[in-house]
């Protein structure tokens, strides 16, 4: 069940003024000139309430009503800390674009409440700023039917926001983003409990190699565009309590760099061949996902040159209709880590595919660890050398082999069972593999039935 974004204006926090911020009202029907703004003369448009700034911070609170045209839109907000709010959460304020290209300009902190923008041709809401403490804020704003939604190159945070119907209207790498975040100075990115639908290019996009933090919690990406976000080493990144659920793309989630964790993260089912990689992990240092269900793509998973844990839990499930988790080692001077806990991976063809180029040296080998884990009507198939630990682990149904290793390495095995598959092969000369109270039951390997050995040694200890 997609989990729905509910935009009720009536949870709006107004801000409210301080001696050291100027306020000023502005409403349809309102005055023009240099004495607008009071409570009792609002001003009528965005540009006669930036006339009225001094050199301080500004909240400007907008009555609900329809603004439009160049005195509402297209405008380059002053140098200042700007908030601009709805005065009335339980009605609506809306800034029509009209076809002109922007919404609004800024390039000192500015924070966006209870607000709609609309039919802007490049973007809702450009945020360049030249200090790299300036952040962009935006709460309960809904963006539509524009040429892209947020740009920003400084921090930007967003909650209970909805961007829908971006579209792509041009050949700049922003156009038909529904967030695009790029700069060398940007320090965080969060979006909570958002929703994106129907975004043309990425409805994320984030590329900020100093970032220390980026979150995305309790938002939607449904029937919409895929998430590219390249961090840096420092960076600390979250994705919780979110559901993906990507049509027409090659890779609906992609992320480099970083240490990172999934938390109750969906990604749903989609037809074969509408969405090829679901998640992929390019140069990632650490990734933890848990308590999560992975079910979008040809390939669900795709580890490239990084360090993952599936963690122990009921709830984790990677189902795919063709390789569940493909690791790829694309770098010999580097070894990586894969750890598999108390999951459940199905594939029509293959569970977990682990290539790629050797490591240049044996103790650059890769490690492998699996546990609790249920294999279920597909194989795993290893081509990389690796050290591996599989304990307390399921092979079942598999027409082919259920596991086949074609390189070196040292195996482990411990409490396995594999059942009515093609059983397990080694194929190498010099592996090694050790199998303890584990069981093979109804396998028809053709060369061996439950395990084809032809490495440097096997060992069976109290296994039936």
């Amino acid at each position: 069940v997609f989990m729905k974004c509910i935009f009720l204006l009536l949870g709006v926090l107004l801000v409210f003024v301080s001696g050291a911020e100027q306020e000023i009202f502005m409403a349809n029907g309102g005055a023009a000139g240099a004495s607008c703004g009071t409570p009792e003369s609002p001003c009528v448009s965005l540009e006669d309430s930036f006339a009225q700034v001094e050199e301080t911070d500004i909240i400007i609170s907008v009555a609900p009503g329809y603004y439009s045209g160049e005195r509402n839109t297209n405008l380059d907000f002053p140098h200042v800390h700007v908030i601009l709010q709805n005065t009335d959460p339980s009605d609506d304020v809306i800034f029509d674009c009209n076809l002109l290209p922007v919404g609004f300009k800024a390039s000192s902190t500015l924070e966006l409440i209870g607000i709609t923008i609309s039919n802007c041709t490049d973007t809702a809401v450009e945020f360049q700023a030249d200090d790299a403490t300036q952040t962009v804020k935006l709460t309960s704003v809904l963006i539509s039917s524009c040429g892209s939604g947020l740009v920003s190159n400084r921090n930007v945070e967003i909650q209970n926001s909805k961007f829908s119907d971006i579209n792509d209207s041009s050949s700049n790498p922003r156009s038909g983003c529904g967030v695009f975040v790029q700069g060398l100075e940007i320090e965080q990115v969060s979006i909570q409990h958002s929703y994106f639908e129907n975004i043309a290019n990425f409805s994320l996009f984030v590329d900020t190699p100093e970032a220390t933090a980026i979150s995305v919690t309790g938002t939607d990406f449904l029937m919409t565009s895929g998430i590219r976000i390249a961090s840096g080493s420092q960076c600390i990144g979250a994705f919780s309590a979110s559901e993906l659920a990507f049509a027409e793309t090659e890779t609906a989630l992609e992320i480099s760099g970083g240490d990172w964790t999934f938390s109750d993260v969906v990604t749903s089912a989609a037809a074969k061949g509408s969405c090829r990689i679901g998640i992929h992990l390019n140069n990632v240092r650490s990734a933890i996902i848990q308590n999560s269900q992975l079910y979008l793509g040809d390939t669900v998973l795709r580890a490239t040159d990084s360090n993952f844990h599936i963690l122990d839990s009921e709830e984790s499930e990677v189902i795919s209709v063709d390789t569940g988790i493909h690791v790829v080692f694309e770098d010999p001077e580097t070894s990586n880590s894969i750890s598999l806990e108390g999951s459940k991976i199905e594939s029509e063809s293959m569970s977990l595919l682990v290539d790629g180029t050797a490591p240049s040296d044996r103790s650059g080998f890769n490690f492998m660890s699996v546990s609790d884990t249920e294999f279920v009507n597909s194989n795993v198939e290893i081509h990389i050398p690796c050290y591996g630990r599989i304990h307390d682990t399921e092979f079942l149904g598999s027409e082919s082999r259920a596991l086949l290793v074609t390189v070196g390495g040292a195996w482990e095995f411990n409490g396995i069972t594999v059942e009515q598959t093609g059983g397990i092969a080694f194929s190498d000369p010099t592996v090694s593999a050790t199998f303890s109270q584990s069981a093979f039951v109804d396998n028809s390997g053709k060369e061996g039935g439950a395990i084809f050995f032809s490495g440097a040694l096997l060992t069976l200890l109290d296994c039936t």
